[in-house]
């Protein structure tokens, strides 16, 4: 009884470690001994380029931000240069966008005719990330 009761015990320790909460980890970040003008990814030819002055009035966490911002949109309009040429081409997946739209309708018009004949609810679908 008394192997059953120590397994038992053991079991139940092992299973209820599981809810306790652990310390933060302490995070070793990059910032933390960085100003802005000395972030990765400054690299000549150019250097730190900051026309507008965004990297003295905010923090280098805001700083880090508004880079993966810039990052995003620009990964952004390069797939839509891409989606504009392609239509252009006439390039087009095979079947229906809607009930009333094919794909093929889509690649014949011209790249803004065709997102002015997309549906409302396909055009919101840009906004839903």
């Amino acid at each position: 009884m008394a192997r059953f009761t120590a397994l038992a015990l053991a079991l139940f320790l092992g299973t209820a470690s599981a809810f306790v909460s652990q310390a933060p980890a302490r995070v070793n970040s990059a910032l933390a001994s960085t100003t802005v003008k000395d972030m990765p990814g400054i690299t000549a030819p150019v250097g730190y380029f900051d026309p507008v002055g965004y990297g003295e009035s905010v923090s280098p966490e805001a700083m880090l931000w508004f880079r993966a911002a810039e990052l995003k949109h620009s990964r952004v309009a390069m797939l839509a240069f891409v989606g504009w040429c392609v239509n252009g081409l006439g390039v087009h997946f095979p079947g229906q966008l809607s009930s009333d739209i094919s794909f093929a309708d889509l690649a014949a018009m011209a790249p803004r005719d065709a997102w002015e004949a997309v549906p409302e609810a396909g055009k919101l679908q840009v906004f839903n990330m």
